[in-house]
């Protein structure tokens, strides 16, 4: 079964996200629809298609579930007041402009070693590692702490070290030492 794309174009009036009769969000599908706030997204879509959310300029936090696989070319462009998008494991593609003018605020919420975590580096988008519910920075300046964690067993409940270290500091104490 298919939805038209734009199917619920403009309607700002939409505050929640209706259940669709198909396995994609389909192209266009929510275009403009600024009463979205935060939405979750079933796992029964495999796919959210082009610009499925596209200026969805009220869109703050959207929690994609297990079982979609694809995050398709500007899905979520223009949605200036996104904040945080949690994307499963299961997501394997995300395409170059899913986030295209995402404003400054966003931050991608996934898992280590998955597409979400290597998408989030390649953009410079901070990106909140929830195997260990640690955000990272994608690039640190000389002000900047940087987080090291490290395990001495494989619970990480067992045992945890945090080091916290200032790069401008480390910096002045090796020109010190010599």
């Amino acid at each position: 079964k298919e939805i038209g794309g734009g199917v619920f174009g403009y309607c700002s009036s939409l505050t929640s996200m209706p259940s669709l009769n198909t396995d994609v969000i389909p192209s266009g599908c929510f275009y403009g629809c600024n009463g979205l706030k935060n939405i979750t997204i079933p796992s029964k879509y495999k796919s959210i298609e082009n610009g499925a959310f596209y200026r969805c300029e009220g869109l703050t936090d959207v929690v994609i579930e297990e079982g979609i696989t694809k995050l398709d070319n500007s899905a979520f462009a223009y949605c200036s007041a996104l904040k945080n998008i949690t994307i499963p494991k299961t997501v394997t593609v995300i395409d170059e402009h899913v986030f295209e003018d995402h404003g400054t605020a966003l931050t991608i919420s996934g898992y280590s070693a998955t597409t979400a975590e290597t998408y989030a580096i390649a953009n410079n988008i901070p990106f909140l590692n929830l195997d260990l519910n640690v955000k990272t920075a994608s690039t640190l300046d000389d002000t900047s702490v940087g987080v090291t964690i490290s395990t001495s067993k494989s619970n990480f409940s067992d045992y945890a070290e945090i080091r916290l270290t200032n790069t401008e500091a480390a910096k002045t104490a090796a020109q010190s030492a010599v």
